[in-house]
């Protein structure tokens, strides 16, 4: 992990461990492929709410407004890939050293993000305004 620190902002590369440390060319194209769409954008809100467990502000605008500069950009490796966060809030490393629970729920985000987006894109399209769709939906995504 490369690390970097300043006005309680972290900029670090953070590698996967276990089943996302291994991805498909496909998977890895998939993911580079997010970098240039509006998935990216709720990505990188999901990263910032789980990168702030535990911080004491409970409103999404107050927290993306102090983290505008926050960025998380996906790096190709030989047979997967890493995040690296830029502006990071400091709270989720201690003494430069991400908590490992919320590295854990980094990971689950960006797995969780594809899956449902490819589930979305792929399946017998979902009425979102329908209760019946969205319960089989959440039946499906919680399933995975």
């Amino acid at each position: 992990m490369q690390l970097h620190s300043s006005n309680n902002r972290i900029t670090a590369s953070i590698a996967p461990e276990k089943n996302m440390s291994l991805l498909s060319p496909a998977e890895v194209r998939l993911l580079l492929e997010m970098r240039h769409s509006e998935l990216h954008h709720l990505f990188r809100r999901c990263m910032l709410a789980v990168l702030s467990t535990g911080v004491e502000q409970d409103n999404a605008k107050g927290l993306l407004s102090n983290y505008a500069d926050f960025n998380v950009e996906l790096i190709q490796q030989s047979r997967g890939i890493k995040l690296a966060l830029s502006n990071a809030p400091a709270s989720a490393f201690v003494d430069g050293v991400i908590l490992r629970g919320i590295k854990e729920h980094l990971f689950s985000v960006l797995r969780d993000v594809v899956y449902v987006h490819q589930l979305l894109k792929n399946s017998p399209p979902f009425e979102l305004s329908s209760s019946k769709d969205i319960t089989d939906l959440v039946f499906n995504i919680l399933r995975h």
